[in-house]
């Protein structure tokens, strides 16, 4: 079967370290993802802004054969256009879910 954890214990063996664990699981999903073995796949917030702001952080892309220290962003529409098709598409090949779509401002195919 898929690897997996039991949250509690690892929670349990970590504050024995001394370390302090929360995890709030705010839903589990019904519809395992394809490659989970119909496990099914936990949904936990982030507490960070990426992923309630895709807005706020603007997409760079460089080109590193002439800019390896990525010091000069490329203002490539078109570049940009092609690779964020190739990404939706890699992201649906891998069957990613539909809130990892919107959490990166995306459209999934057909939709």
């Amino acid at each position: 079967g898929a690897p997996h954890a039991d949250m509690a214990e690892t929670a349990r063996l970590c504050e024995a370290l001394g370390m302090r664990t929360a995890v709030q699981v705010t839903d589990m999903s019904q519809d395992p993802l394809s490659f989970t073995k119909n496990c099914p796949v936990m949904r936990i917030p982030s507490n960070g802004p990426a992923g309630r702001t895709p807005e706020r952080y603007k997409t760079r892309l460089y080109d590193l054969d002439n800019d390896p220290g990525q010091t000069r962003p490329l203002d490539e529409p078109a570049v940009e256009r092609q690779m964020i098709d190739k990404m939706v598409r890699v992201m649906a090949e891998n069957a990613a879910p539909a809130e990892q779509f919107e959490r990166l401002g995306v459209s999934a195919p057909g939709h």
